[in-house]
């Protein structure tokens, strides 16, 4: 696959695709936080060990960024609601 067609994305541009192709809305530092608590897959290139941590632009292939939106556990996930199955409209009570 050629860069062009699998780019190195930084930080701001993953979280854009997020929001743009997957309709998820995080903010930087959120992805940031995911990364570091392996919620969110590690960076495709790291960039340079050397520098200080604050200083890094580690970069996400968009293939690495589309599988982990792909395979993410949603909020829904997280407050045990079922997955709608596609197709199908989840209607809403007065208790919901």
């Amino acid at each position: 696959m050629s860069e062009q067609a699998d780019p190195l994305l930084t930080v701001a541009q993953v979280v854009e695709r997020l929001a743009r192709l997957h309709d998820i809305r995080i903010g930087s530092s959120t992805w940031t936080k995911y990364v570091s608590g392996g919620q969110a897959p590690p960076a495709d290139d790291p960039d340079d060990e050397d520098r200080p941590v604050n200083r890094r632009r580690p970069r996400w292939l968009a293939s690495t960024v589309d599988r982990y939106a792909k395979n993410r556990r949603g909020l829904a996930w997280a407050k045990g609601v079922p997955k709608v199955q596609a197709g199908q409209s989840r209607t809403r009570t007065p208790t919901d």
